[in-house]
């Protein structure tokens, strides 16, 4: 909680240099950044499409108020597993500078993941995930430097196939709110910082051997990107771009309340979900 007030103390800070821009340049279509020195159109295209990779390394943790599930997630001597996800990202967003920003994007990753082989530990899990968020804000600029506060809505859907046969999934709809930075170095390059938090409300797993769904206390999560854009755009007059983006994702999910299936009591334990890696893509402004 430090970490995000501190956060949003430095984000107020740049709001406030950020409504002392003129934005009338932007208005004539010259942006301040001067970026369009080529005799082009590409600086009116504020819409990009982008479709590219992903790779991250996934580390699940849930703790010790498992109750009647240790198949599912090891009994009290283990509860951690880690592995290698890849998979595909696809996104659009709009931004016009000093005008209001949007971003759709998906992200899948499969793989898999384990624990660390002792009696009790986490059971190996082929994993699918989806990570889709809308984002909605608006553009502040000053000089180089665009600020972008925005909110928005996600869902997180995690799939896991454990290697004895059983199936449960998790799903998650959360809240977001964040902000971004994003610095143009120079005519080619720009590099960005964007934190999130996630706020869920609407939280539960599925087994394949119940027949209903079992709530989730809701907790909390945020991710951390930092974007680095080559535009070929702006050196070679082509409407292409390339981004590098390496992030952190991080997702908390509160235990279940005790419930009875064919007389046994059961209880889903806390979850911790990081992932670490990057994502790779090249996009076209339109």
């Amino acid at each position: 909680m430090l970490f995000l007030s501190r956060f949003f103390f430095v984000i107020a800070v740049l709001y406030k240099l950020a409504l002392t821009a003129d934005c009338s340049s932007y208005a004539a279509g010259k942006p301040q950044c001067d970026p369009c020195y080529v005799e082009r159109d590409c600086c009116d295209n504020y819409s990009e499409f982008y479709v590219g990779t992903i790779g991250y390394g996934a580390n699940r943790r849930v703790d010790d108020s498992v109750v009647g599930l240790d198949d599912f997630f090891g009994s009290d001597e283990g509860h951690h597993a880690s592995g290698t996800l890849w998979g595909a990202v696809v996104g659009y967003t709009y931004k016009n500078p000093c005008n209001y920003y949007f971003n759709a994007e998906f992200d899948y990753g499969t793989g898999h993941i384990k624990g660390n082989n002792c009696p009790g530990s986490y059971p190996k899990s082929h994993i699918n995930e989806y990570f889709t968020t809308l984002k909605a804000g608006y553009n502040f600029q000053y000089n180089c430097l665009t600020l972008t506060p925005y909110g928005g809505i996600g869902y997180w859907y995690e799939r896991h196939n454990l290697s004895q046969g059983s199936r449960f999934t998790y799903n998650n709809w959360f809240g977001i709110i964040g902000g971004r930075i994003d610095w143009q170095y120079t005519d080619c390059f720009t590099i960005g910082l964007d934190v999130e938090g996630f706020i869920p409300f609407n939280t539960y797993v599925h087994f394949n051997r119940f027949c209903k769904d079992v709530n989730l206390k809701d907790r909390w999560g945020c991710q951390i990107e930092l974007p680095i854009r080559y535009e070929v755009s702006s050196c070679y007059c082509e409407n292409l771009f390339i981004t590098l983006a390496p992030f952190y994702r991080y997702m908390q999910n509160g235990k279940s309340n005790f419930f009875t299936c064919d007389i046994e009591t059961f209880r889903v334990p806390e979850l911790k979900a990081s992932d670490f890696g990057a994502k790779l893509y090249i996009g076209r402004t339109f």
